[in-house]
């Protein structure tokens, strides 16, 4: 049958200049209305790149749009690009991502045939360099044409099917966010939340301040949720468009996968001050490599374009939000530590303790106030991970954790040389690194540094080359487990680990490519999460090595999966 498809919009750009940043896109369809059966789609766009996505810095810009099509088929469509810089020419920004429906000619394409069918599943289309990767023989691809005039007006919102004043229009329609232009809120928190109350099916415990600018197509909103995660609550501070998207989430949806989060009741931890350091958590009990220590839900959730807004503005509703949440939490937030005086303590706080992560695709900064009382080692004992379904952050011990020893996770990238690490913890932290490796006497700094470099070199010139000519053996990844240990980088094992069980598999070992599969898999659950695309692959080894893309590989045998990867 045919399809409504995401055309290739000339997104060369996409992957600027062969750029290391990861450019991601996100087209997400919130709503349609199809001969009255409702439901939702979501197809993500992403260009490959050297950073993952949970590493994708502040977005550099949104736009939203919606689209009336023939035969009452109805979709909001939203457009966020998000990346560490932002160097869209303004030609691709003006051509692909026009801020009103009726200038919008070059997105979508829509087929002739009045038989509308829109996909059902998440598809992710891979861009590099622009080229379109689709296989699909149920999608067609169609000549662009501009849409219908009577498009949904670009300063409306679209709501089952019809269109409304958009949230940034003040309106007394109680589906809308009136903007505020005053810098103060428009209603007192008991008139927010008796509005909210008396709004049928209204998801959020108060009515959203907002706050919008002419060049930002939606507001800029705190949706509050006082009964979220069995009342720790959470303030949100984005676009309607991803507030919304995320109550689709299993943490909002199914209440249930929160049972046995945010526990702690008798924690295997207690506070205590370091001279010169300040707070931390120390073990009260031996804990073992995967003990969980922490399982918690943000507090808040904050958009990283939010610094689009004038200070005062983004202020007001960071300060509203924490109005919102229930007095444990906030007390909780308060016990948190800042390290600028002069700044405002709630964005001071946040700044200082939130976390980077991935959120469909975009990137968020995510409030974990347990866990931001853990301090910074670059050989740390601990390792953690989000898991986006749950919006869960989890900390797990990753080697033996004896009782009076600090518990540790690292902020940064800890395989990097010593004076990289150093300047940017004190840049970005503001403090300097008194960890045992950083600390060393320079010999020793020196060696570990060209350990780093050779755990570096091996993995880039040794490991990853699978052309005929590569001089990878088993010894060598024996080499990289070596490294990685004497560096004390435990959560790293993973990886090491996952190049040991490919190399052994290539040669035909099906034993010893088990063995490592089944470390990295646990190694790999701790750092990255249970939904890792490695723990994936190495799952796929240990049921049967002998199908996965590497086996034999290197002795001039035949791929048993015949997946065609390319290295």
């Amino acid at each position: 049958m045919p399809a409504i498809v995401i055309r290739d919009i000339a997104l060369a750009d996409c992957c600027y200049q062969g750029q290391a940043d990861n450019h991601l896109f996100r087209v997400t369809i919130l709503e349609r209305h199809l001969n009255s059966h409702t439901g939702n789609v979501a197809v993500s766009m992403s260009c490959l790149g050297n950073v993952p996505p949970t590493r994708l810095g502040a977005a550099c810009f949104a736009a939203s749009f919606h689209l009336w099509l023939h035969d009452q088929v109805a979709f909001h469509v939203s457009i966020k690009k998000a990346s560490t810089r932002c160097y869209m020419s303004e030609i691709i920004i003006r051509e692909i991502l026009l801020f009103s429906c009726h200038r919008i000619t070059q997105t979508l394409n829509t087929l002739q045939d009045k038989r509308y069918f829109i996909m059902r599943s998440t598809i992710g289309l891979g861009l590099l360099g622009g080229a379109l990767a689709l296989s699909n023989e149920k999608v067609d691809f169609v000549a662009q044409k501009p849409l219908v005039q009577d498009a949904c007006p670009s300063n409306h919102l679209l709501h089952n099917g019809e269109c409304l004043p958009s949230a940034y229009e003040a309106s007394t329609t109680p589906l809308t966010f009136q903007s505020n232009t005053s810098h103060s809120p428009v209603y007192s928190l008991e008139d927010a939340r008796r509005l909210a109350s008396q709004t049928e099916n209204f998801p959020w415990t108060f009515w959203p301040e907002c706050f919008t600018l002419e060049k930002i197509p939606e507001p800029y909103c705190v949706f509050s949720k006082q009964d979220f995660a069995s009342g720790r609550g959470i303030f949100i501070v984005t676009a309607r468009t991803f507030a919304y998207a995320m109550l689709e989430h299993d943490a909002f949806k199914r209440p249930e996968t929160l049972e046995r989060i945010n526990r702690y009741e008798n924690p295997p931890f207690h506070q205590h001050e370091f001279p010169g350091k300040g707070r931390g958590l120390v073990a009260n009990k031996t804990l073992q490599r995967g003990d969980q220590i922490f399982a918690s839900t943000p507090i808040l959730i904050t958009d990283p374009d939010l610094y689009e807004l004038p200070e005062s503005e983004r202020l007001a509703l960071l300060h509203r939000g924490m109005d919102t949440l229930p007095e444990a939490t906030q007390s909780l937030f308060w016990e948190l530590m800042g390290h600028t005086a002069d700044d405002d303590d709630i964005d001071d706080r946040i700044t200082t303790n939130n976390f980077e992560v991935a959120i469909d695709g975009i990137s968020q900064s995510a409030l974990f106030p347990e866990i931001a009382m853990m301090n910074h080692d670059c050989r740390p004992n601990a390792a953690y991970f989000f898991d986006e379904k749950t919006l869960t952050h989890f900390v797990h011990a990753i080697r033996p954790i004896y009782p009076g020893e600090e518990i540790t996770i690292t902020y940064i990238n800890n395989e990097l040389p010593r004076a990289r690490r150093l300047r940017g913890l004190e840049k970005n932290w503001g403090f300097k690194c008194s960890c045992s490796t950083c600390t060393a006497h320079a010999s020793l700094a020196s060696e570990s540094d060209a350990r780093l470099e050779q755990i570096a070199k091996l993995q880039q010139d040794v490991l990853n080359d699978w052309t005929e000519s590569s001089s990878a053996t088993p010894a060598t990844a024996e080499l990289l487990i070596s490294l990685y240990k004497q560096e004390r980088l435990e959560a790293s094992l993973g990886t090491a680990y996952k190049h040991a069980a490919e190399v052994y598999s290539s040669f035909g070992m099906k034993w010893e490519a088990v063995r490592y599969a089944r470390l990295s898999v646990e190694m790999n659950m701790l750092d990255k999460g249970w939904g890792d695309k490695d723990v994936a692959l190495m799952k796929k080894m240990i049921a049967q090595p002998e199908m996965t893309w590497s086996w034999r590989k290197r002795v001039g045998g035949k791929r048993g999966c015949g997946c065609a990867k390319d290295h």
